[in-house]
C-alpha cells in the first residue's frame, strides 16, 4: 500500500461564491453577544471567542490548541435575521433579475431557438451573461413568454443607493389616457425567492454554476465574521484596549441584527423597515465606507472608519503594499536634488544611507590594515564598520563588541559601511528603456537628499521637484566590475535605439556655452583664474592675451582672452568638427581649436553629429565624461560671475514694435469679417475641395495663425542679442518662438476637439459659445482667439478658451493605446513621416520635457503632452470613412500585463493592449459590439475602412534637397545667385574680400565651394551657361547638360516613373546607372522619353536566352540614382513607398499605380494581383488604393522569404 503513487495534478483552480451553508461550516461558533470581555477574559460567542483564535499569550486557541504565534485564527458567523444586499453584488443581482421572469424565474428568452441556446453553450460564462442580458435588454416589452412561462408581463428595475426598485405599469386610476408607473421597494428577501427559483438548467445558461455559485448567494443571510488576528486589539495596560475599526462595526452589526431578530419573533411590523435598513446600513460600511450617496461610518471623533475595502485597495492596501510589494536588501530610497559640482557618473548619497548600507569585503594581504581602521572606527564613525564575520561563520556585531579586542585574519569578511568610490545601481521607475537604471561611482555627501549631476537627468527622465529614486549596492566585487564595465552612466551615452546621445549639456549649460563662445565674449584675467581648476587636462600654457584698446570696466587690466579660447581648452586636441548653421557662423573646430561660431545645443546637447556624439565616437567615454564634466564647471562659473536672469524687461516691446503687433492683429480681424460677409452673401470661392464651413474655418485659421506668428516675429526680431528670453530660445535652453511670440504679441487661436475634428472653440451654448456673445457669431473673439498677451493679461473669455484648449481631453486620450512598435503615417508641420508611433512620441516627450502633464491614472503612471504644433493622422471618422485628423494631444503611461496581436485573413495586423476593445460583427444582433481584447477569438469579424479621404492640403513637389543636401550638390539658382554676387563685387576691385565667402556661404546662397578662390576656378574653367535656374548638377559635373529639376512635380508622368520603378528598377551610385527591366515596347518607349526630356543619356539593351528575351534600358545620371536610393531604397528587399505619396495628387497616385502595375502586376480571373520582396512596399501599395475605395488583401509567400498581395476591387 505504501508503493502506490497518489499523487495528483491539479486540474483547475475555481473561484466561487461561498453559500449560507459554506459560511456555517467554515465558522467555528456563532457569534451573537455584543459584549468583548467578561473578567478580563474573551467572551463566550462574542468577537473575541477563543474558539476563533487567541491574541493574547495568556490564552491558546480552543479550536486549535496553539498558541498566538502559531494560531493563524478561525473564522465565525453571525446569521441575520434578514436577508440584506451586498452592495457590490448589487449590479449584477439587477442584471439577472432583468433576465429572469417576476414571477416564475424563468429566463425571458426565445429557449426554443436551438441557434442562440447552441452558441450560448459554447461562450464563457462571461459572455453567455453579457449575451443574454444585451437579448433581453433589446426588448421593447418584456413578457414571459418562454416554454412554461406564466405570460406575465415584466416590471422594470432600477437602483437606488443600497435598495432595488421594481416599477409596474397599472391602469390608470382615471379610466383613461395611458397606465401609469407605479414603484415598490424590492426586499432582500423577495429578492431571494426570485433568485431561488431559477433552475440549474437557467443557472448555466446565466453564466453561474448551480454548484459554486448559485444566484441567490448575492444575498447575505450569513455573515462571516474575520478572525481576531485580522482586527487585532491594542493593549494600552491592564484594564484599557483600543479595538479595530472592524470589531467596532461588527458591534453595531450584531446590535442591530440582534434588536431586528426581536422584532421578527414578536411579530412586530412596526418601523421594522427601518430595523433592516440600519443592519443593510452596517453591513455596507463594513464592506466599503466610499460608497456614494451613503452616509460614511465615523468615530466619535470624527474619524472616518477604514472598511474592508479600503484596506485592500490603493498603493498602501494589502494587495499592493503587502502581498505584491518588494522590498529588497542593501537598498535606499530617496529624494533627488540637481548638483552641477559632481561627475556625471557620481552619486552623491546622504551619510545617513552610507552608514546604513554595508559592503562585504574579504580581509587580505593588501587591505588588512585599512580594515582594521574601520573596525576600530565600530558602526558610529564614518568609514566603519558594523559586521564582522569569521571564517568560522561566527558573525559578529560590532555595536556590542569592544573593538580593541577584536584581531582581523586573513579570510575574514568585514561588513563595511559605503564609501567614496563604490560602485552602485540608480534606478528611477518607471524603467521605459535600458538608460531607466544606470551605474554610478559613489560620493558620501552630507544632508538627506541623493545629490545628481543635472545633465543625467534626461535618461531617466527625471527632475527635482520632489521625483524619488532607488539605489542598489553591489555586494561583491564580480557584481560591482560587471555594472561599471555593462551600466555605468559613460558607456551609456550614446542610445542603441536611435544611435544618438542621451546625455548632454541642458539648460544653464546650454546658455553658458552659447554666451561664452560668442565673439563679443571677453573675459578678464581673474575671470581666466577662476575657470582654470575645473579644466582637468590644463597644462598651464595660455594663448597669447590680447590688449584692450578701448575703455572697459570689464577688463580693468586691458588684457583678456576671448571666451572661445577658454572653451578650447575644454576639447580634446583630437577633436575637428564642422557643423553647418542657420542664423550664425558656421561652427568649425580644428585640432580642438574652436575657430568659428557659438555652441548652441545643436551642438553641445544631445542631438546625433553633436560634439557629444563625435568625441564619444572618436575618442572614447573617458573623453565625453570629462568634457560633460568640465564644461558644467566652466559654465556655471561663468554664469556666477556674470549672472543670467529674466526681468520684466524683456518682455516688453518698443512702441513701433507694440503699434505693428496691434495693427497686424487689427487687419487680422478686419480679413476675418470679410470671410464672414463673402460667406454669408454666398461669394466664398471653394479652392480646396472641403465643404463651405471647412473651407470657411481653415481660412479663418490660416489669418490667425500667421497673425500670431507675423507679430510675434517682428517682436522677437526688435529683441537684441542680450535679450535673455531670446538667449535661451536661441541657444535651445528653453521654449521657443511661440513662447515670445504670446508672451510679447498674442496668444492665438485656441483649438479644441469637436467630434472627430480639432478646430475653433464649438458653441456650448445655444448658438454662441458663451452666454455673452451674440447668437451665430463667428468672429475672432467668440470663437477662442486669445488676442492679448501673457504679458499684458488675458480677459476672463479669453482666460476661460485658454483654459478649454489646455485641459479638453484628458480622459478621453488615455484610452487610445496602441503599442510602441505599430507604424504610423504622421504629417508633422507639413512634413510627411512613416514612423513607428513608439519613436515619435518618446522623442516628443523627451523634447518637451517640461511641458509633460504627469498623471497617476487608474495606476497607469500617465504623460501627456499638448501638442502646439500642426501634426495630422488617418483617423476613421464615425461614418466610416477615413480622413486626415489633428493631434492634439499625445500619451505614455504603462502597459497592461498582456499585449495583444490581430492579424487579419488580408494580411493587416496591429497590436492592442489588454485592457481595451475592439468592434466586432454580431451575427445575432446582425450589428458591431464592443468586444474585450481577451475574449476576441479565431474567426471573429472586424471592420476595415476602404476610403482615405485627402482632406489637407496636397503635397505637389518633392523639394530635391532634403535627399540630395546643397552642401554636396550645386543648385543652379543658388550658383548663379552666387555668381550675380561675385562679378558685382569684381567690377570694382580685383580679388575677393577676406571672409567674404564664409559669411555669405549658407545665409544668401548654398553651395558645396569651401572658399571663393575655388569658387572664381569654377567660373573660369567650366561650361557655365549650361547651370540655369531650377535645375540641380553634380557637384564634379558642371559641365554636363542637365534638366533635372530642383523640385520634382507630383503629375502622372512622374508617376508612372517611379511606380515602374519600384517594381523592376535597380541603380548604381558608382557608375550613375538607372536600370528598369521590362519587355513591353510601350512602356520602354514612355521611360526612353522620360529620360530623353531630361537630357539623361539612355541605352536600351536586349539579353537572348535560350527560354526567353529580357530587354533593359539604363540611364545614366548620378544625381538620379542617388536620389532613388533615397527616395524610394536601396534594392528590392528594402524599397519602400514614400509617406509623402500619402497627400499627393490624384493624377500622381494613379500613374504610380499604372506604372506600378505595369512592371509586378498579373491579372487573374477576380482580382489584379502584385508581388514585391518587400513588405513595406505592398503595405504602401495598399494604402494608397483605398484613396479610390480599392480593398486589398496580403499575404507572404514562403519562397525566397518574398511578401506578397493580393489586390482586388471589392464586389
Amino acid at each position: 500500500m505504501n508503493d502506490i503513487d497518489i499523487s495528483k495534478r491539479i486540474r483547475e483552480i475555481r473561484f466561487s461564491i461561498a453559500s449560507p451553508d459554506m459560511i456555517r461550516a467554515m465558522g467555528t461558533t456563532q457569534i451573537t453577544i455584543p459584549e468583548l470581555y467578561e473578567n478580563n477574559c474573551p467572551k463566550f460567542s462574542g468577537l473575541f471567542d477563543l474558539r476563533m483564535g487567541t491574541q493574547d499569550n495568556l490564552f491558546l486557541c480552543k479550536t486549535c490548541k496553539n498558541n498566538m504565534k502559531d494560531c493563524s485564527g478561525h473564522f465565525g458567523y453571525i446569521d441575520l435575521a434578514r436577508k440584506v444586499y451586498f452592495i457590490h453584488f448589487l449590479p449584477t443581482v439587477k442584471k439577472i433579475l432583468q433576465c429572469v421572469c417576476y414571477k416564475c424565474s424563468n429566463l425571458l428568452i426565445d429557449k426554443t431557438n436551438i441557434n442562440i441556446i447552441k452558441k450560448l453553450k459554447k461562450k464563457s460564462p462571461n459572455i453567455r451573461m453579457k449575451i443574454i442580458y444585451k437579448l433581453c435588454s433589446s426588448q421593447s416589452k418584456k413578457t414571459c413568454t418562454n416554454y412554461n412561462g406564466c405570460g406575465r408581463l415584466q416590471p422594470r428595475y432600477i437602483k437606488e443607493g443600497t435598495n432595488l426598485f421594481v416599477i409596474h405599469k397599472i391602469a390608470n386610476p382615471d379610466g383613461n389616457g395611458k397606465p401609469i408607473d407605479k414603484k415598490v421597494q424590492l426586499n432582500a428577501d423577495d429578492c431571494y425567492d426570485i433568485l431561488r427559483k431559477i433552475s440549474d438548467e437557467d443557472c448555466e445558461l446565466l453564466g453561474c454554476s448551480p454548484i459554486f455559485s448559485r444566484p441567490e448567494w448575492l444575498i447575505c443571510s450569513v455573515l462571516p465574521v474575520p478572525p481576531p488576528c485580522v482586527r487585532p486589539s491594542v493593549k494600552h495596560d491592564a484594564n484599557l484596549r483600543s479595538e479595530d475599526d472592524l470589531t467596532y462595526k461588527l458591534l453595531d452589526i450584531i446590535k442591530a441584527n440582534n434588536s431586528l431578530m426581536v422584532k421578527v419573533k414578536s411579530n412586530d411590523q412596526n418601523h421594522i423597515n427601518d430595523y433592516i435598513d440600519y443592519l443593510q446600513y452596517n453591513i455596507t460600511t463594513l464592506i466599503d465606507n466610499e460608497v456614494k450617496g451613503i452616509p460614511p461610518a465615523q468615530q466619535r471623533t470624527g474619524r472616518l472608519l477604514k472598511s474592508i475595502r479600503q484596506r485592500l485597495k490603493g498603493k498602501e492596501g494589502r494587495i499592493r503594499g503587502n502581498i505584491m510589494g518588494k522590498r529588497v536588501n542593501f537598498s535606499a530610497r530617496s529624494v533627488i536634488s540637481p548638483d552641477p559640482n559632481i561627475d556625471i557618473d557620481e552619486l552623491g548619497v546622504p551619510l545617513k544611507i552610507a552608514m546604513n548600507m554595508t559592503f562585504p569585503e574579504v580581509v587580505n594581504v593588501y587591505n588588512i590594515h585599512a580594515l582594521t581602521t574601520l573596525v576600530e572606527n565600530g558602526p558610529e564613525k564614518h568609514p566603519g564598520a558594523k559586521y564582522i564575520i569569521k571564517k568560522n561563520k561566527d558573525r559578529l556585531d560590532l555595536r556590542y563588541v569592544k573593538n580593541s579586542n577584536i584581531r582581523l585574519e586573513y579570510g575574514d569578511v568585514v561588513e563595511r559601511h559605503m564609501v567614496n568610490g563604490d560602485i552602485v545601481l540608480f534606478n528611477r521607475q518607471p524603467s521605459l528603456h535600458k538608460m531607466s537604471m544606470m551605474g554610478h561611482r559613489v560620493r558620501v555627501m552630507p544632508y538627506s537628499t541623493f545629490r545628481l549631476n543635472v545633465a543625467v537627468t534626461t535618461p531617466y527622465n527625471a527632475d527635482f521637484d520632489g521625483d524619488e529614486m532607488n539605489l542598489y549596492l553591489a555586494q561583491s566585487v564580480m557584481a560591482s566590475t560587471e555594472i561599471e564595465e555593462l551600466v555605468c552612466v559613460p558607456n551609456q551615452i550614446i542610445s542603441p535605439q536611435s544611435n544618438k546621445p542621451v546625455i548632454g549639456c541642458i539648460m544653464d549649460t546650454v546658455v553658458g556655452a552659447n554666451n561664452i563662445t560668442r565673439k563679443s565674449t571677453k573675459l578678464n584675467f581673474k575671470e581666466i583664474m577662476s575657470m582654470l581648476p575645473h579644466i582637468s587636462t590644463f597644462n598651464g600654457n595660455l594663448p597669447p592675451f590680447k590688449v584692450n584698446t578701448f575703455d572697459n570696466k570689464h577688463i580693468p587690466d586691458n588684457i583678456y582672452l576671448e571666451g572661445r579660447e577658454i572653451f578650447s581648452l575644454l576639447l580634446p586636441s583630437e577633436v575637428n568638427y564642422f557643423k553647418s548653421m542657420d542664423d550664425e557662423d558656421n561652427i568649425e573646430i580644428i585640432n580642438g581649436d574652436l575657430i568659428t561660431g557659438k555652441c548652441s545645443k545643436a551642438v553641445t546637447g544631445t542631438s546625433g553629429g553633436s560634439l557629444v556624439h563625435i568625441i564619444q565616437n572618436d575618442l572614447g567615454r573617458n573623453s565625453t565624461k570629462r568634457f560633460l564634466t568640465e564644461i558644467q564647471g566652466v559654465t556655471g562659473t561663468w554664469l556666477m560671475k556674470n549672472g543670467f536672469s529674466v526681468g520684466i524687461g524683456d518682455c516688453l516691446p518698443d512702441i513701433k514694435t507694440k503699434d505693428y503687433i496691434n495693427s497686424t492683429i487689427s487687419k487680422a480681424k478686419a480679413n476675418v469679417k470679410n470671410i464672414i460677409s463673402a460667406t454669408i452673401s454666398s461669394r466664398l470661392k471653394l479652392e480646396t475641395g472641403m465643404s463651405i464651413r471647412e473651407e470657411f474655418e481653415a481660412r479663418i485659421l490660416n489669418i490667425l495663425n500667421t497673425a500670431r506668428d507675423d507679430a510675434g516675429g517682428l517682436a522677437t526680431k526688435k529683441l537684441g542679442d542680450d535679450n535673455a528670453i531670446k538667449n535661451m530660445v536661441t541657444s535651445g535652453s528653453k521654449g521657443n518662438f511661440i513662447n515670445i511670440s504670446q508672451i510679447m504679441a498674442s496668444v492665438g487661436q485656441q483649438n479644441v476637439s469637436s467630434g472627430a475634428k480639432s478646430g475653433r472653440i464649438p458653441c456650448g451654448y445655444r448658438d454662441r459659445t458663451l452666454p455673452h456673445f451674440q447668437k451665430f457669431d463667428d468672429g475672432p473673439e467668440s470663437k477662442g482667439f486669445v488676442e492679448n498677451s501673457f504679458l499684458s493679461g488675458l480677459t476672463p473669455y479669453e482666460f476661460f478658451f485658454h483654459a478649454m484648449s489646455g485641459r479638453e481631453g484628458l480622459i478621453d486620450t488615455a484610452v487610445k493605446s496602441v503599442s510602441w512598435d505599430t507604424k504610423l503615417i504622421i504629417l508633422d508641420n507639413g512634413k510627411v513621416k512613416n514612423i513607428k508611433i513608439g519613436e515619435w512620441i518618446d522623442s516628443d516627450l523627451a523634447n518637451n520635457k517640461e511641458k509633460v502633464i504627469h498623471y497617476d491614472e487608474k495606476d497607469a503612471n500617465m504623460e501627456l503632452l499638448n501638442l502646439d504644433k500642426d501634426v495630422f493622422i488617418p483617423t476613421t471618422t464615425n461614418n466610416g470613412n477615413m480622413s486626415w485628423e489633428k493631434v492634439t494631444k499625445i500619451t505614455r503611461h504603462d502597459p497592461s500585463e498582456y499585449i495583444y496581436k490581430v492579424t487579419t485573413k488580408s494580411g493587416r495586423d496591429v497590436k492592442v493592449v489588454e485592457s481595451k476593445s475592439l468592434l466586432i460583427w454580431d451575427k445575432e444582433l446582425k450589428r458591431y459590439e464592443e468586444k474585450d481584447m481577451k475574449d476576441i477569438k479565431i474567426g471573429d469579424k472586424v471592420p476595415v475602412s476602404i476610403n482615405l479621404k485627402n482632406n489637407l492640403n496636397e503635397i505637389k513637389f518633392i523639394n530635391m534637397k532634403e535627399y540630395l543636401p546643397k552642401e554636396e550638390y550645386i543648385y543652379g539658382t543658388d550658383f548663379n545667385k552666387a555668381k550675380n554676387m561675385v562679378e558685382k563685387i569684381l567690377e570694382n576691385r580685383k580679388k575677393m574680400p577676406a571672409l567674404w565667402w564664409n559669411k555669405n556661404n549658407g545665409k544668401e546662397f548654398i553651395l558645396p565651394y569651401k572658399n571663393s578662390q575655388n569658387f572664381l576656378r569654377t567660373l573660369k574653367r567650366s561650361n557655365i551657361k549650361n547651370i540655369k535656374d531650377g535645375n540641380i548638377y553634380c557637384y564634379q559635373g558642371v559641365r554636363t547638360i542637365s534638366l533635372i529639376e530642383d523640385k520634382m512635380e507630383l503629375n502622372e508622368e512622374n508617376g508612372f516613373f517611379i511606380g515602374l520603378y519600384i517594381a523592376e528598377g535597380n541603380s548604381h551610385i558608382k557608375s550613375g546607372k538607372v536600370c528598369i527591366a521590362n519587355n513591353d515596347n510601350k512602356i520602354l518607349e514612355k521611360i526612353r522619353k522620360w529620360f530623353d526630356k531630361r537630357n539623361i543619356i539612355n541605352k536600351t539593351y536586349i539579353k537572348n536566352n535560350s527560354k526567353s528575351v529580357s530587354t533593359t534600358i539604363q540611364g545614366y545620371s548620378t544625381i538620379l540614382s542617388k536620389f532613388l536610393n533615397k527616395f524610394v531604397g536601396k534594392n528590392s528587399r528594402y524599397k519602400f513607398i514614400p509617406a509623402e505619396f500619402q497627400l499627393a495628387p490624384d493624377n500622381f497616385i494613379k500613374g504610380f499605380i499604372d506604372g506600378y502595375y505595369s512592371g509586378d502586376g498579373t491579372i487573374s480571373k477576380n482580382s489584379i494581383d502584385c508581388s514585391s520582396a518587400s513588405k513595406d512596399v505592398i503595405e504602401g501599395v495598399s494604402m494608397l488604393l483605398t484613396r479610390f475605395g480599392i480593398y486589398s488583401k496580403m499575404s507572404v509567400s514562403i519562397l525566397k522569404s518574398s511578401s506578397a498581395g493580393d489586390i482586388f476591387s471589392p464586389p
